[in-house]
């Protein structure tokens, strides 16, 4: 089984089978220029024949004069509508070869030969510019290869940089998640931490009064121990009475 052809192979190959249709043309052109001037070599021999004979019969009936007339006459129409139609199959096949390579697969290819001007006006310097188009095509198949390999590295190279970037978000997206399924947690939590914050908050209060009430008793209670009546002494007379 054959080896697989490269890009630029496979390029090469695509513009040569276009040169290949454009040199038939080419050909063709150059076949109908032959007929055209071998019609026209026919017509001046039958123009020259009918001069001479024309001499030779002189003389002769009418009729058989006006008869070899006829004849010439009919072989030059045929050699003078040969030349018309070998002209114009030339100009075509002429207009066709060179329209072939400004078509979008080679146009591009070859600017130096002037695929993008005006063809040329014989057929031996169009089938001298085909043959200098397929001169380049050692050229084309380099300069594909090497697109195609600046294309690939490219590529990979993107392929890279996005493969980071998709590294990097992913772990960003995990970091995300973390996060909300923190929060997710926390709201589910709030509402039996604020109930435990407010049983604490609240037996604190109540220990604090309670604190507070034994303290007061204790007070109270020392406040009593400490107080003693004491009546007046003996030398001390009370408050005199009115008379």
């Amino acid at each position: 089984m054959a080896a697989p052809l490269t890009p630029g192979q496979e390029q090469a190959r695509q513009v040569a089978e276009v040169l290949d249709r454009a040199d038939q043309l080419a050909r063709t052109a150059a076949a109908e220029r032959a007929a055209e001037q071998q019609a026209g070599e026919a017509l001046r021999h039958e123009a020259e024949t009918k001069s001479r004979l024309a001499l030779r019969l002189a003389g002769t009936s009418r009729k058989e004069t006006l008869g070899l007339a006829a004849e010439y006459g009919k072989k030059e129409t045929a050699a003078y509508r040969e030349i018309l139609r070998a002209s114009r199959a030339a100009e075509t096949a002429h207009r066709e070869a060179w329209a072939t390579i400004r078509s979008p697969e080679t146009v591009g290819w070859f600017k130096k030969q002037g695929s993008r001007r005006e063809g040329p006006s014989t057929v031996d310097e169009l089938q001298t510019r085909l043959a200098t188009m397929r001169e380049r095509l050692p050229d084309i198949e380099r300069i594909t290869n090497n697109g195609v390999a600046r294309a690939a590295a490219n590529a990979e190279r993107q392929a890279s940089e996005h493969q980071k970037e998709a590294t990097r978000l992913t772990a960003t997206a995990g970091k995300l998640q973390e996060e909300n399924a923190l929060r997710t947690r926390m709201a589910a939590e709030a509402p039996t931490q604020h109930a435990r914050e407010v049983q604490e908050r609240a037996a604190h209060i109540k220990q604090a009064q309670h604190q507070a009430a034994e303290q007061a008793r204790e007070n109270a209670l020392r406040a009593q121990r400490e107080y003693r009546y004491e009546p007046p002494s003996q030398g001390r007379s009370g408050p005199s009475l009115g008379r």
